[in-house]
């Protein structure tokens, strides 16, 4: 051991937090050729999670992951800001570890929804890029205002709280009245592909209300398009049976 047997006991101390103990990390350490030491302190169930300082005229200390970066690299002053520096690392790993299956979530709901529209795109080109006609958009924004009538009257009786309800309440709103507004500027084809994206999301915070939903979802599809998309990509939108 190149460190002081006391600084050391205060290093283990420092790696003791609300979810983290001193055994989940390895700490060793190196006599520099220069002068000074060097310490390493790895987290043994991820190995890419690593501390590491340099004493010397000043203390480089670097370390994985960072606050808002992968890594990053700083200049720390005395014992005390290593001390500092490794509490906030910890931080950083609990952080990491919480966020991770949400991320995962995200990243492989992105991928789907782009699955699916490189599905929706070969089966609506047929469509072609045309713009909706006045009385089309007239129609459509019909069953759009049919569509959330229902679909609030649904979300009202399946959510008990009023807080998430009008959370959501408002979500849709906001949601369907973005759809009405691109339906004057978007093309059919870009139009349908906005729609599905927006019906998968509901489908993924409400997928009971879209269950209940099917016969009006489908009818917000503009007159002939399910002539082109298959029922596979339709159901996408609204599920033929409750999940």
């Amino acid at each position: 051991m190149i460190i002081s047997m006391a600084f050391h006991k205060e290093l283990q101390s420092a790696l003791n937090s609300k979810y983290l103990s001193s055994e989940d990390f390895d700490i060793s350490t190196k006599r520099e050729q220069k002068g000074g030491l060097s310490v390493t302190i790895t987290y043994l169930y991820n190995p890419q999670f690593e501390l590491y300082f340099k004493t010397g005229d000043q203390i480089n200390l670097s370390r994985k992951p960072g606050e808002m970066a992968e890594s990053e690299n700083l200049v720390v002053v005395g014992k005390g800001g290593i001390l500092s520096a490794i509490n906030q690392w910890l931080n950083n790993i609990e952080d990491e570890t919480k966020a991770a299956p949400i991320l995962r979530e995200l990243v492989e709901h992105k991928a789907e929804v782009n699955r699916q529209l490189s599905d929706l795109e070969n089966s609506v080109k047929d469509i072609g890029q045309g713009d909706f006609t006045r009385e089309e958009i007239a129609n459509l924004i019909e069953k759009l205002n049919k569509f959330q009538e229902e679909f609030e009257a649904r979300l009202e009786e399946e959510i008990q709280d009023k807080q998430k309800l009008r959370n959501e309440l408002n979500n849709v709103d906001k949601e369907i009245e973005f759809l009405k507004s691109q339906i004057q500027l978007l093309t059919k084809e870009n139009w349908i592909k906005s729609l599905l994206v927006k019906s998968m999301n509901w489908r993924k915070r409400n997928p009971k209300t879209m269950s209940a939903l099917v016969a009006l979802t489908r009818e917000m599809l503009p007159e002939g398009v399910r002539d082109h998309v298959p029922d596979a990509i339709v159901d996408l939108i609204a599920p033929t049976n409750e999940e």
